[in-house]
């Protein structure tokens, strides 16, 4: 596989493992499949939403493919990042994980394949930073954070960050209405800021806001697990650039450099003193961030525990 990408600056050990990265996943790909699923036929690095109606929920035009992540998902690449990126790879990888969960890590490594290929936004929420069952310790609490703050970098880089953000037209009685059908509690704040955000996915494994789909729909965010989002990436085509480079990707890598402060946010995490340096636009986010650190999500408000295994 030839894939064109040019360098015009400084690039990092990161930034260049994306490639070798793009072609293992193709490789895993087509030993499922040596052949190209069928389907349409899309034009990249952008997404075509008519091609996608479940995915971007009837929209027109075309543009990013919009997801933001819930906390189970945050958790997930805190704690298998490594093994999701390569970076560190054994036999048994994801071992400790159940089928089910083990089904969606492994498809979520497909998922960061064909961001690195499209115009992706991941987002992740500043809710996520202290949602848990229990008091989270300040490393976790840093750890979330700093994931923040590289994903919102890295965004940074593909948008203006002056633009706003492309919300699906509802009225606030019909936003209500399909968030209230989330189970009470931090996630309904989350799926409302993610609605505001103009996420067109909320990334989760959360059954309570699996089951609210329907009524989410209405207001053009759909809940899927990171499964389920595969199903929805192969449906309009855009997972063919992943699969089969050679014949489907017809433009330029988007920049790298995003891709490089992603696979940084979980070496950050995990070692501290080895982590890049703070830039200035992290640095202004940081600001951003002072008022959301303080105390976290202990219940769902109703008094059952968040879905959520993080441990203090």
């Amino acid at each position: 596989m030839t894939i064109a990408h040019f360098s015009l600056g400084p690039s990092d050990e990161f930034d260049e493992y994306a490639v070798s990265f793009v072609k293992s996943v193709r490789w895993q790909l087509q030993n499922i499949s040596s052949s190209p699923p069928a389907g349409p036929i899309p034009a990249g690095p952008h997404f075509d939403y008519a091609l996608g109606p479940d995915l971007f929920s009837n929209r027109r035009g075309a543009g990013p493919l919009v997801v933001a992540w819930d906390t189970n998902i945050v958790i997930d690449y805190l704690t298998y990042g490594d093994q999701l990126w390569e970076l560190r790879t054994e036999p048994d990888e994801f071992a400790d994980a159940e089928p089910e969960h083990l089904v969606d890590l492994q498809l979520l490594r497909i998922v960061l394949a064909v961001w690195v290929m499209r115009t992706v936004e991941f987002v992740i929420l500043r809710g996520s930073i202290t949602d848990a069952r229990k008091a989270l310790s300040d490393e976790r609490r840093n750890q979330r954070a700093r994931l923040h703050l590289n994903f919102d970098e890295a965004i940074r880089l593909l948008v203006d960050p002056e633009d706003n953000p492309v919300v699906f037209p509802a009225s606030p009685a019909a936003v209500d209405a399909a968030v209230a059908a989330v189970p009470q509690g931090a996630d309904r704040q989350l799926v409302r800021a993610a609605w505001t955000r103009g996420a067109h996915v909320f990334l989760t494994r959360d059954r309570g806001i699996l089951g609210a789909r329907a009524d989410l729909r209405q207001i053009g965010i759909v809940p899927l697990t990171p499964g389920e989002l595969f199903d929805e990436l192969c449906a309009c085509g855009a997972v063919l650039a992943s699969w089969f480079p050679e014949n489907y990707a017809t433009w330029p890598f988007p920049d790298l450099a995003r891709v490089g402060m992603i696979i940084r946010s979980f070496a950050a995490a995990r070692d501290h003193a080895s982590g890049p340096s703070v830039s200035a636009p992290a640095r202004w986010i940081l600001g951003r961030l002072a008022d959301a650190i303080d105390k976290p999500s202990e219940s769902d408000g109703a008094g059952r525990p968040r879905d959520d295994p993080d441990q203090p």
